[in-house]
Order: structure tokens, then C-alpha cells, then sequence
């Protein structure tokens, strides 16, 4: 089984599409013990990583012994970062602490002039 994790933040019609375009059939468990027999597990994500905190300690539990038994899983966007230890978007939302790391924020100056880079690579002749 393929789960889908909705905890109300995220693309989660586009990724079950996806997901049904390729072959699967994703279930969306509605309690965290569902996961104990899920292959491979989907954490979607879209906007800012305050919305990861929906993931309360029973489904971070369930995730992480579900990680251990060697599921496979697949974050996105926000749900990648929340496979950290966190984020500094929101340093006070807890995540599941699986990889011994910290998300950081791209400095605007940064996204700007690689945005501008791009946009003038593409105009030039």
C-alpha cells in the first residue's frame, strides 16, 4: 500500500493523480496505525512549514517506526522539510527529526538574481 498523508496542507489531488498515472493505488489512512502496512509512504506539501505542524506526535511516531521498518517514503515541498529536524521558516514547528539537519530559507538576494539569471538566458539569442 501507497499512503498518502493528508494533514490539510498540501497538493494532495495532484499527487494522487500522479501517483494513479504511474500505477498505484495511494490510500489516505485516517488514523497513524494504518501505516504499519504501508510500502511506501507520500507526504505532500505546499506553502509555508508552519502547516507541518498539523503532523501531530502520534502520525510523527508512526512515520518515523515506519521509516525504521524501511518504508519507502517520498516528501514534497514542506513534506521533505519535514522529514529534518526543521526549518528556520518556522523554528518552532516541531518535525520528524528522521535526517540530522535544519531547512534554511534562500536568502531573497539569492532567488532574485538567480531568478534574473534565468530570465536573461532565456531572452538572449
Amino acid at each position: 500500500m501507497i499512503a498518502l498523508i493528508d494533514y490539510g496542507a498540501g497538493n494532495l489531488a495532484s499527487v494522487r493523480k500522479a501517483l494513479i498515472a504511474v500505477g498505484a493505488s495511494p490510500v489516505t489512512p485516517e488514523r497513524p496505525d494504518e501505516l504499519e502496512s504501508a510500502s511506501g509512504i507520500v507526504v505532500p506539501g505546499v506553502g509555508h512549514f508552519a502547516a507541518t505542524g498539523r503532523i501531530d506526535a502520534a502520525w510523527r511516531a508512526a512515520l518515523r517506526a515506519s521509516i525504521a521498518r524501511g518504508a519507502a517514503v517520498l516528501g514534497i515541498c514542506v513534506g521533505l522539510q519535514w522529514m529534518f529536524e526543521g526549518s528556520t521558516e518556522s523554528p518552532d514547528t516541531r518535525a520528524s527529526r528522521g535526517a540530522e539537519a535544519v531547512f534554511r530559507s534562500t536568502p531573497t538576494a539569492l532567488t532574485q538574481s538567480s531568478t534574473t539569471a534565468s530570465s536573461e538566458r532565456a531572452s538572449a539569442p
